[in-house]
């Protein structure tokens, strides 16, 4: 389970450290991990976190009215 004390924050920044399992893993532009050191997750291709994106993209495109160009076939 993913926890983010800033969730729904706007900020402007550069991440500097990164701690995971209690671990500096990053710092100084450098990644600082042993190999084997991760934890698989599996989860579904895009996730929860992109659930709804489409119809809200189709929302806003559709918002624009701008006019559909169609090539004609010969078919």
């Amino acid at each position: 389970m993913d926890t983010n004390v800033y969730e729904g924050w706007v900020g402007k920044g550069k991440v500097e450290v990164t701690i995971s399992r209690g671990k500096v893993v990053w710092e100084h532009d450098r990644l600082m991990i042993e190999q084997g050191s991760g934890k698989y997750i599996s989860m579904p291709p895009f996730g929860y976190l992109f659930d709804g994106i489409d119809k809200i993209d189709s929302t806003y495109l559709s918002s624009l009215k701008a006019p559909v160009y169609r090539e004609v076939s010969e078919i």
